[in-house]
């Protein structure tokens, strides 16, 4: 239509090329290199000038969700009358919990679950920033919330569990074994949104702006900057 790509679009070009170079053993020219950054560096200029121009927001994806907006769509997963809204109370709460993507929540076995002292262990295999798996033992600790239980893990889980039976028969089953559970979210979470638009709209939250990859953004950008004593960034990563 004219417009330009996303930004996160052309970075992609770049990495198929180089990446292509890769797979074909031959090095890249270092004068090409050069040549791409400086492409990318103007034309990432001239989209953000078109942008300012057009009065458009330089924010690209989904925006990061508030703790204000994560406890409201919690809230109406857990007290819906819904059978699905089980699933993405879970779902939810889990991306929330463990600063995941959406792929690592949908690609979870039951055998990486395990229970630590007083907290979940989960244990995510692969994730984007580990694709050898190098880290795949490390355990991440969720601990339970009995002051809000529309915030609690560990009774999300166990509802699930408990409507879901069939999953606990094999080990090695995924947690969420349905086909594109990604795209169930997604919907459902829409939906909640759509049904409560004026709840939602005094948080200033619309079913366009928040997807299933704003629940990441929204819980690393709490713990980085909710209080003046925030975690590291080491930590939060």
């Amino acid at each position: 239509d004219g417009d330009f790509l996303s930004l996160s679009n052309y970075s992609s070009i770049c990495s198929g090329i180089c990446f292509l170079f890769k797979m074909t053993n031959i090095n890249l020219p270092l004068s090409f290199c050069s040549q791409m950054l400086t492409l990318l560096k103007r034309m990432t200029c001239t989209i953000v000038s078109k942008k300012v121009e057009a009065g458009e927001s330089l924010e690209e994806g989904k925006e990061a969700m508030s703790f204000a907006c994560y406890e409201l769509l919690c809230k109406n997963f857990y007290e819906g009358k819904k059978n699905e809204y089980i699933f993405a109370h879970l779902f939810l709460t889990l991306e929330w919990n463990l600063m995941a993507r959406s792929d690592n929540i949908v690609n979870m076995s039951l055998g990486g679950i395990e229970f630590g002292d007083d907290s979940l262990l989960m244990f995510m295999k692969r994730t984007k920033t580990d694709q050898e798996g190098k880290n795949g033992k490390t355990g991440f600790h969720i601990f339970s919330n009995p002051f809000k239980p529309h915030l609690d893990v560990f009774l999300s889980l166990c509802t699930y569990l408990l409507c879901h039976p069939g999953i606990l028969s094999n080990n090695n089953s995924r947690l969420f074994p349905a086909k594109n559970q990604y795209n169930r979210c997604a919907q459902l979470l829409a939906r909640v949104i759509n049904e409560n638009k004026e709840e939602f709209a005094r948080l200033g939250v619309t079913k366009e702006t928040i997807g299933t990859h704003s629940a990441q953004k929204g819980a690393a950008t709490l713990a980085s900057s909710s209080c003046t004593i925030a975690p590291s960034m080491a930590n939060i990563c």
